[in-house]
């Protein structure tokens, strides 16, 4: 339990920091061991947030539907109730684009935590979904190359 009275509630305060961080904190780069952790654990997740958009949107190919991604980033899940999150994202993406950029999020705390689960319930019941789905039967049966051809 940590007393909030004592300052370390000043530091409480800068974790979300951590999410645009574009190196880890407390890393010593001279150290052989923590760089051999940091290289066999080294994937997207290392990447700041703001990195991760901007990588998102130039995955995609076509350059109207760029803009049109890039002026509609919604924020949502837990960490998104960060005081100022949109804001500070917002800021950080368009640093980066060649385009109009908008982060949206909504104002109700519980909506913007099950946005995701809300919106992942639905898309599952659409007919049109469901025949994306693989199957454990198929999967069983055909194995990882179907997944790679079914999803590229």
């Amino acid at each position: 339990l940590i007393d909030l009275t004592k300052g370390a509630g000043k530091d409480l305060r800068r974790i979300p920091e951590l999410l645009f961080s574009k190196e880890l904190p407390y890393i010593d780069e001279n150290d052989a061991m923590a760089q051999t952790i940091l290289a066999q654990h080294a994937s997207l997740s290392n990447c700041s947030l703001q990195d991760l958009v901007h990588s998102s949107l130039l995955a995609v190919g076509d350059i109207d539907a760029r803009k049109d991604l890039a002026a509609s980033i919604l924020l949502t899940g837990g960490s998104s109730l960060f005081d100022g999150l949109d804001q500070r994202l917002s800021h950080e993406v368009s640093k980066n684009a060649t385009y109009k950029t908008k982060v949206l999020a909504s104002k109700y705390n519980v909506e913007r935590s099950y946005a995701s689960w809300i919106g992942g319930s639905i898309l599952t019941s659409l007919g049109s979904f469901q025949q994306m789905w693989l199957g454990r039967t198929e999967y069983d049966e055909y194995g990882a190359t179907l997944a790679m051809q079914r999803f590229p």
